[in-house]
């Protein structure tokens, strides 16, 4: 009897490590994948566009997370509100990695806040909270193409790249993801 309680538990346990790591779902081969996170509902009206180079990945609007899935090698991240934000990653095959994203005050409207978090980092666990028991945010297609159609034709993303690999300003203020900053397979159960 001792024995199958022992067994049930072992069970369970095992059972509730499986549904909960089913939100981090691992990249396919020769990719990895980023979980842009917000973790507070505070501001949540206000949203900011994600870029990965020349394409348009969505809007983030409120609390919860993007996963996003993207070739391993050297990428660049760009969030647009008031201000332009830029992250630039060196990204393992395999890897996950998690972007911490807030919001500051700004003249017209709120500038997104970006922070890589590795699994050290003490807002890691409230990220994978939210991924674990959040909502994942996605722009219908019928979106992102009225928004890609749009910006092709104001030539913003040629520009805004353009004026990233020009200007010494960007580079300065911008930030990065190493491989070594993916979080192990062990911290997102």
């Amino acid at each position: 009897m001792v024995k199958k309680r022992l067994l049930l538990v072992v069970l369970n346990s095992l059972i509730c490590i499986v549904v909960s790591a089913q939100k981090f779902i691992p990249p396919a081969e020769g990719n990895a994948v980023v979980y842009i996170v917000r973790t507070s509902s505070f501001g949540s009206a206000l949203n900011f566009r994600v870029f990965h180079n020349e394409n348009f990945v969505g809007i983030f609007k409120g609390k919860g997370y993007i996963r996003y899935e993207l070739p391993a090698g050297e990428q660049l991240l760009w969030f647009v509100s008031e201000k332009k934000k830029f992250l630039a990653c060196e990204l393992k095959s395999g890897g996950t990695y998690i972007i911490s994203s807030t919001h500051s005050l700004g003249v017209v409207k709120n500038n997104v806040v970006i922070n890589p978090i590795s699994s050290d980092n003490s807002q890691f666990e409230s990220c994978k909270n939210v991924i674990l028991k959040g909502k994942e945010i996605t722009t219908s297609d019928k979106k992102k193409a009225s928004i890609e159609s749009s910006l092709s034709n104001s030539n913003f993303i040629d520009t805004t790249l353009k004026q990233y690999h020009e200007e010494p300003k960007f580079e300065k203020r911008t930030k990065e993801i190493t491989p070594e900053m993916a979080i192990p397979l062990i911290k997102l159960q």
